[in-house]
Order: C-alpha cells, then structure tokens, then sequence
C-alpha cells in the first residue's frame, strides 16, 4: 500500500481497469486548466509527494486498491522516475524537460518529451503500440474511395531515408516514378521542414504542392509561392543567431548548421550521444538572446523558427481549406516530432500514418516500418481495384 499517495481535488471514480491514471511527479503541478475542467478529464490524476520514496511508490502503484489493471502514464521531470516507470512497465512515460535536456530524458526511457506540460491533452494521449497500415488497407481504401484520395507526405524519413548528412537524403528515379504515377490518381502535398528551394530541387516533380520550412512557406502550382505574412520581422534573428553559431558551434564537433529561409537547424547526428544534454542547453540559452525565435526539436536536430502560432499542422488546415479542399478524411504520413503536430491537432480530419518501428509514442493512428512500406501503401491506396493481380507500381529499371 502506498499511504503517501493523495489525488489531486477531484471527484472519486469507480474502480475500473479503462480509465488511465496520470501520475504526476514531485515537481510537476498540473497546469491551471486542468483544475478548472476537472470533472471532464477522461482519466484520474495522483501526484507523488516529495516527502516519500518515489521510485517505491512507482512500483507500488500498480497494486493499489482502485488502480490496478489500469493503465499508467508518468509524467516527470526526473531521468530515474521516468527509467523507472518504463521498467515498470506503465503504459506511458513522458518527460518534461526543463531541469534536464530533452535528450537526458529520452535516453531514460521517455516515449516523449514535453518542453512546457500544457503540451500534454488528458483527453488524447499518444500511444506506444499502433496498427499496421496494411493490416487495415481495406479500411483506407474504404474510407478514401468515395472521392479523390488526398496525400500529405513528408520528405526525410518518410520518402527518403534518414541519412547521415542532410544534403544526402534524395529521391531515387523510381521513387519518383511512384509518386508521379500516384499524383495522376490524387491530391498530393509535401509538408517538410527543409527550405521550400530545396525541397524543389530535391523533388523535382513540380506538379505537386511543396510546403516548406515547416509550413512558413508553401508553392502551389495553381496558386503561387506563398509565405507567412508574419514570418519576415524573424529572418533578421535568424541571421544574427547564424552569424553566432558560425564561430562559436565549431567547439562542438559533430554539428552541422544549415540555415532556411524561416529556421536555422543544429543537426548533431555525429555528437558524442553523452554531449548532446549539454549541447541543448547551451543552445536554448543561446538563442534566448532572440525573443522572436523559439526552438523546434526533432530527430537529431534543435530548430529555431519564428516564434509564431504556425506549424506544419496549421499549414496543411491551411491546404484543406483550399488547394487541398475535398471530401472524405485525407491520409498524413510522416516521421517526425514536427508530424505530432498534424496527429494531433487534425485528428477527425486526417488519418495518421507514423513511419518508423522505434518511433516512440505517437497521436497517429496507423504505422508504417519503414520508407519502402511508404510506397507500397502509397500504391494501395489509389491502384484501382483490389485484385493481387494487380501490376502495382512502377518497376524499377533494369
């Protein structure tokens, strides 16, 4: 028994093995909203004390009258809570980075990291196992028959692997083909974090709306370059934090700054795993100098951006609203951290596809292994038919 323990002020709950329990932290305190709908939040909510052993209460949670059987998520601050909890076994475990880096808690064993705890929604929690997109294509199919299917597609690590260096990451001439031959059967919008000119370059197929710098700048062929009208006053910050960088990211060994019309990325892929927590650090606090700038994180990279209410989410509400009007949900497919967004904030309207078999907890709601496994379902979404006679995509040369 874990006497210690206390809810927060809310209203007791049946016992029930469905509703998840949230499990706060010593130094995490809920943000205010949460109190002022505490009758409406789908889960229960306990907070550890300080004054007792929490790793001991850790362990002894799952056992509580009430609790046990229920799903578990930590929510913490400290790497020894969170390793913890995965030991444990709890369902979910996020971090709240702040005290350590992001990188600190991830290693710990965090499925996420949240830089501020209004991040977190206790109506929609991500999840760590998903579905296989092609264990329901039937039900893609289904719900995308009834119009032209609508595809939003990111760039690195969904259409092209992960590599080593960025500039490395191209199209091969039979991904290409695939995607120029599924363009003649529906919508489809690149949504990446590269620069819109590079991303042109790299994609070569100029028939298909190309969103860029996470969404501050977009191209569509019908309707012109397009760029965030608030975004200009952030490119004299960017300018000035790349000037910095230049002379003074050479002592880190292993990074990479690649300047964007809207960001300025620090890829540290070849860092030295035990200097990245301090490589962040250093940053953040570098770059609070420039109040017009926040940080983005992402898979071995610390973006800067302008500090506005836009992401890649807002940009593809954006395109559903206009280019990419249309009946019926649209598929989002993609990778990364800045994708959650889209998961997230679209859900209802779009059905998420998360790329990667470690890829940690996820708002999508279907996953995908790997880039290959993005073609082929790329080409079962839209091949007409559903006959395993079908020719499929494009083959490559000889």
């Amino acid at each position: 028994m874990v006497e210690p323990l206390q809810p927060t002020a809310l209203p007791p709950r049946p016992t029930d093995t469905a509703t998840p329990v949230l499990v706060l932290g010593p130094d995490v305190s809920p943000p205010p909203s949460w109190d002022s709908h505490a009758t409406a939040l789908p889960l229960r909510r306990i907070r550890l004390s300080k004054a007792e052993d929490t790793r001991h209460a850790l362990a002894q949670l799952p056992h509580c009258p009430g609790i046990a059987g229920a799903p578990l998520v930590l929510l913490a601050a400290e790497p020894e809570l969170l390793a913890r909890a995965r030991a444990l076994g709890y369902a979910l475990v996020v971090g709240l980075a702040g005290r350590h880096a992001r990188s600190t808690l991830l290693k710990a064993g965090a499925d996420l990291v949240l830089r501020r705890i209004e991040e977190l929604d206790p109506h929609h929690l991500p999840t760590r196992q998903l579905p296989s997109a092609f264990a329901a294509i039937h039900t893609l199919r289904a719900e995308l028959k009834s119009a032209t299917p609508r595809l939003f597609l990111d760039y690195d690590g969904t259409l092209t692997p992960i590599v080593d260096q960025p500039a490395q990451a191209r199209l091969t001439e039979h991904q290409r083909a695939i995607l120029r031959s599924v363009s003649a059967r529906a919508k489809i919008a690149l949504v990446s974090g590269r620069d819109l000119a590079d991303l042109r370059r790299r994609v070569a197929l100029p028939e298909l709306i190309q969103v860029g710098s996470h969404g501050y700048e977009a191209l569509e062929p019908a309707g012109g370059h397009w760029v965030h009208p608030d975004a200009g006053p952030a490119t004299r910050a960017l300018a000035e934090l790349e000037r910095v960088l230049r002379f003074q990211l050479p002592q880190w060994p292993g990074c990479v700054a690649e300047r964007k019309a809207y960001g300025l990325a620090i890829h540290y892929r070849h860092l030295p795993e035990h200097r990245v927590g301090a490589l962040e650090q250093w940053l953040l606090g570098l770059a609070g100098r420039w109040p017009a700038l926040r940080p983005r994180d992402g898979k071995k990279v610390l973006e800067f951006v302008p500090d506005l209410a836009w992401d890649k989410a807002r940009a593809v509400k954006r395109l559903l609203a206009g280019a990419m009007r249309g009946r019926g949900p649209a598929v989002y497919i993609g990778d990364d951290l800045t994708d959650e967004d889209v998961f997230f904030h679209l859900r209802g309207e779009i059905i998420g596809l998360r790329v990667g078999k470690e890829a940690g907890a996820s708002y999508a709601q279907y996953q995908l292994d790997d880039v290959e496994a993005v073609y082929r379902l790329l080409w079962e979404l839209v091949r007409p038919g559903v006959s395993r006679s079908d020719q499929g995509p494009p083959r490559r040369g000889p």
